[in-house]
């Protein structure tokens, strides 16, 4: 596990930079990244994804526990995730984000036919919706509150970063308001995670966390990918339940 220190914003102030620079720098030079160019940074994004992820699992087993402690871990991130997906289904969470970015997209879809005005207040709705709701923004400052641990948000920063430029070509200055929502969704919950999180986790508790994070950020990976479909919003309340459970049975 990584060693704790007080840094524990940097990732989300990076996400806020990349937002900025990103949107300032395409309003300035006029000209959007060509289509095969997305597709190879996507797969480059997706395969840095899935390694953080993989990452993550290991680092989340305890190997100097034997394989009782090994058995014991893969129950817990077992019923971990099956609960999760169960409170995520009845809670609608995935539905839920499907439903706001279905809203971003009927803004985006409308863009060309707004006023300048409100193309920028379109524009600060959309790429509020879509850098706010979604895993990343819950998972990523939450590794960076428990463990100072940005990877994850380096790697949201550069989608961001890159959608920003691509957004500010059809609404304007607007989408770099997004910024402001962004910086202080993601900093609260790292703030939060920091110092709550901390006080009452032992190390067993954020080993698991670690764990389920590696499994949610991997199946995140396979979505960037384009190589499947998974409701990973419905896994995430299992972040939460997988140190209870530790607590519960190893403690």
């Amino acid at each position: 596990m990584v060693a704790h220190n007080d840094h524990t914003v940097i990732g989300t102030l990076i996400n806020v930079v990349a937002i900025l620079t990103g949107g300032s720098f395409s309003l300035l030079l006029g000209r959007d990244f060509s289509e095969a160019f997305q597709q190879k940074l996507r797969r480059f994004i997706g395969v840095v994804t899935l390694f953080i992820g993989l990452k993550m699992m290991f680092d989340g087993i305890e190997w100097g526990g034997g394989i009782w402690m090994w058995l014991k871990q893969l129950g817990i991130f077992y019923l971990s995730a099956m609960l999760g997906i169960l409170v995520g289904t009845v809670l609608r969470i995935e539905k839920g984000m499907a439903a706001l970015t279905a809203r971003a997209q009927k803004l985006f879809a409308g863009a060309g036919e707004s006023s300048r005005a409100r193309r920028a207040s379109d524009g600060f709705t959309t790429c509020t919706i879509l850098f706010c709701v979604g895993p990343m923004t819950i998972l990523g400052p939450f590794q960076d509150g428990l463990e100072n641990d940005f990877s994850l948000l380096l790697v949201k920063s550069v989608l961001d970063g890159v959608s920003t430029m691509a957004f500010a070509r059809i609404y304007g200055w607007g989408v770099l308001l997004s910024a402001v929502p962004v910086g202080t969704i993601q900093g609260t919950i790292a703030l939060l995670a920091m110092a709550f999180g901390r006080d009452w986790m032992n190390e067993t508790m954020l080993y698991s966390v670690s764990l389920v994070g590696g499994f949610l950020i991997i199946s995140m990976s396979l979505v960037i990918l384009g190589a499947r479909k998974i409701p990973i919003a419905n896994y995430l309340p299992s972040i939460l339940i997988a140190p209870l459970l530790t607590w519960w049975w190893l403690s």
